[in-house]
């Protein structure tokens, strides 16, 4: 039997600190909640911000006319923007770096950059300014329950056990961790049990935005050749190419530093299971330095490239749906 140190009370728990549990707590905190997240890492954000992911997506329609996504993403985006850490979505509607020199019609029509260590930040100025709790470290492990209702969720820390109740609860995991610890139904995968692979991001500098922009900018050439794609397969074919990714992808950051969103891996797992995501993170950082080698030696504009960083963890696409 555990023993519980700490005890909380609350109306609403969200568990899990990402762009998700961010929202959440935010809604529930401005209808007059009292909200505590919790979360394991030590910052706010999820994969965009230990993950790398950047930028946000298109918040625009698929025709790019009319911003469809806005609440707490857009609060975010314009106090972010006020301080200059970021660039509107709006700013944002060319077929340039920004947009990872995709064409319109792909969804990538008013993707937000933004600046990763601001975004912790300004995340975390929003969530005290509404009198959210926040509890970072808190691994979540364990729900009690009376009968089929949940009433309360049990949390490692260095400390000890913790346990928070509530009347609410909101899983913002990931991997539906809390609905699958209280046995709520879920589906894992696809309908033939495939996955999206994971990725890992990372981040480097020293690109040349004239010649790397002129070619994979040039919307008149055959994506092939814009996107480097028959230099990969050859690349592949030496072993000097880590994955399946088959072509050059990469979205220019803030500050001159592009995000690098090359590493996957291609084998199918399962991405609950510790052990192999250890292997996964391995693998990933691995495939960093391939890639990061291969754009250096391979692609024009990339020879004075440094790697700045990989991501914190792997990025999970795909796990438990509640």
């Amino acid at each position: 039997e555990v023993q519980i140190k700490k005890t909380f009370d609350c109306d609403v728990l969200v568990i899990g600190g990402g762009v998700a549990g961010f929202g959440a707590a935010m809604g529930a905190a401005k209808n007059g909640a009292k909200v505590i997240l919790a979360e394991e890492n030590g910052f706010l954000g999820g994969c965009a911000t230990a993950g790398l992911v950047a930028p946000f997506m298109t918040c625009f329609g698929r025709m790019g006319e009319t911003q469809i996504i806005r609440g707490v993403f857009d609060e975010l985006v314009r106090r972010l923007a006020e301080s200059g850490d970021a660039i509107p979505p709006e700013n944002c509607r060319k077929m340039d770096g920004y947009s990872g020199y995709n064409p319109f019609h792909t969804g990538h029509l008013g993707t937000t950059p933004f600046d990763k260590e601001a975004l912790k930040r300004v995340m975390e100025e929003m969530c005290l300014q509404e009198g959210i709790e926040l509890k970072y470290h808190y691994l979540f492990v364990a729900v009690e329950k009376q009968d089929r209702k949940l009433t309360s969720c049990i949390f490692a820390t260095k400390n000890g056990f913790y346990k928070i109740n509530a009347k609410a609860f909101i899983d913002c995991t990931g991997d539906a961790d809390v609905c699958y610890s209280a046995g709520a139904e879920y589906m894992f995968a696809g309908e033939n049990g495939e996955l999206q692979p994971p990725s890992t991001f990372f981040l480097i500098d020293g690109v040349n935005e004239d010649i790397v922009g002129a070619h994979m900018g040039n919307h008149s050439l055959p994506e092939r050749e814009r996107r480097w794609m028959d230099v990969i397969d050859q690349a592949r074919d030496r072993g000097e190419f880590p994955c399946g990714t088959q072509k050059v992808r990469i979205f220019k950051q803030l500050n001159g530093v592009f995000a690098v969103n090359m590493c996957q891996i291609d084998e199918p797992f399962d991405v609950t299971d510790p052990d192999l995501v250890t292997k996964a993170e391995i693998e990933g950082r691995s495939q960093t330095k391939m890639i990061f080698d291969f754009l250096k030696k391979h692609i024009p504009g990339f020879e004075n490239i440094r790697l700045i960083e990989s991501s914190a963890r792997v990025g999970i696409r795909e796990s438990r749906r509640v």
